[in-house]
């Protein structure tokens, strides 16, 4: 049976919102960047924020302060993955599955990332939104004008539909990613996703080529009662009222049982903060527990 009808039982789960719904409702990635546009972790946004979204942003913010020290950080982990595959494992793909909006006055985003340690990097980035889509094509496009190298498309699709960005075709010549050879694959937060986890890095695993990398990260759990616990169910309550209102905590404890065929890198399954700390120095104090992990495909 083939990959992709293996996998199926993937596709229902979940949605790229239409222009309806992010119309009249939040979207968690248009809620995360405002909340970093808040704390001038972006010094200047390209838009793509409504009023919607900023009010929730100041709600979040005033209830679970914490959340956006895990903004920061989960961004500074996808760079770093992105880093380290390009600059020690030589990879030049890329798929930046939950892409973000393009950051800061230069437009960053995923592609940017990977051009400055491999220049002949091909970068799919993966939104959920509709709008997200628009404004990392225009990204895209004002960076292409620059000089920008390497090649990079947008691909909208819900984060666990693994195949349509890695099989998508791009531009009049049709390119796309190469499954013969390695791709990096950062997966954004987790959390707003109620599937397996292990059912859609499986299927990662059966896409991609043996070197290939995957990084997720996600939420934890905090004990009830402790300050951290209600933060997260402030965030649960406010996420409810976006166009993807599951919040799931997941223990750490079961994270390794998620990848057979992988390889698990240093430092292992540890907190999103630790892995900063213990890699780069300092990063933001975190407020409740992240989780996070990379892993090397090494058996087909």
């Amino acid at each position: 049976m083939s990959s992709a009808h293996r996998h199926d039982f993937l596709m229902p789960r979940g949605f790229v919102p239409g222009l309806d719904d992010e119309e009249r409702r939040p979207t968690p990635t248009r809620v995360n960047a405002a909340l970093l546009e808040r704390h001038q972790v972006d010094l200047s946004q390209t838009g793509g924020h409504f009023l919607i979204d900023q009010e929730l942003a100041r709600r979040i913010d005033r209830e679970a302060p914490g959340y956006v020290a895990f903004l920061r950080a989960q961004r500074l982990f996808r760079d770093r993955v992105i880093a380290d595959a390009a600059g020690t494992k030589g990879i030049t793909q890329f798929a930046d599955v939950g892409a973000q909006l393009p950051a800061g006055p230069h437009l960053i985003t995923a592609h940017t990332i990977a051009r400055r340690h491999t220049t002949a990097a091909r970068t799919v980035l993966v939104p959920r939104d509709v709008y997200v889509s628009a404004h990392l094509q225009v990204a895209l496009e004002a960076n292409a004008t620059t000089g920008e190298p390497g090649r990079a498309a947008v691909v909208p699709a819900a984060i666990h539909d693994v195949l349509t960005p890695l099989l998508a075709e791009h531009g009049d010549d049709r390119w796309s990613l190469n499954l013969a050879e390695p791709v990096c694959v950062t997966i954004g937060d987790l959390s707003h996703w109620p599937g397996r986890p292990e059912d859609m890095i499986r299927a990662y695993h059966d896409a991609v080529a043996v070197g290939s990398v995957i990084a997720v990260n996600f939420l934890g759990t905090a004990p009830a009662g402790t300050a951290e616990a209600a933060e997260l169910g402030a965030l649960r309550r406010f996420f409810r009222q976006t166009v993807e209102p599951e919040l799931v905590l997941r223990d750490g404890d079961d994270i390794a049982t998620w990848f057979p065929g992988w390889r698990i890198l240093p430092p292992a399954v540890t907190t999103l903060f630790s892995r900063l700390t213990s890699q780069h120095g300092t990063t933001p104090e975190p407020r409740f527990p992240t989780w996070c992990v990379v892993a090397e495909k090494v058996i087909s």
